[in-house]
């Protein structure tokens, strides 16, 4: 059976000395499928990556953020959230297929397409 994983790790800095917010948010899933037949034509697994990076900047607010004394600031996090007024830095997209074979004992080739 293919094994199937995904992520989504998002992040805000915030950059008082630059005065601006910082936002990035990585989208990324993997699939490995081990090909069960040994037989000298066929790869011994299947594997592809594809990951789409998007990340932001806010201009810095003017007015200031109430100090928060929650756990980790939870109850303020939707005001440095406020997508309205993001702008796009860059956009970045990958994908890639992997195919190795082992031909002999100890002699393997490994065919990779990256896009």
């Amino acid at each position: 059976m293919p094994q199937f994983t995904a992520r989504y790790p998002r992040s805000v800095i915030d950059s008082s000395e630059i005065e601006r917010l910082e936002a990035k948010e990585i989208f990324s899933g993997t699939m490995v499928y081990n090909n069960p037949l040994e037989f000298m034509l066929l790869p011994t697994n299947i594997s592809a990556e594809a990951r789409a990076a998007n990340p932001y900047y806010k201009v810095y607010p003017s007015t200031l953020v109430v100090r928060s004394y929650s756990f980790l600031g939870l109850d303020r996090i939707r005001e440095y959230l406020n997508i309205v007024q993001y702008r796009t830095l860059e956009r970045s997209n990958m994908f890639a297929v992997k195919v190795p074979f082992k031909f002999f004992h100890g002699s393997y080739f490994s065919a990779v397409l990256y896009n």
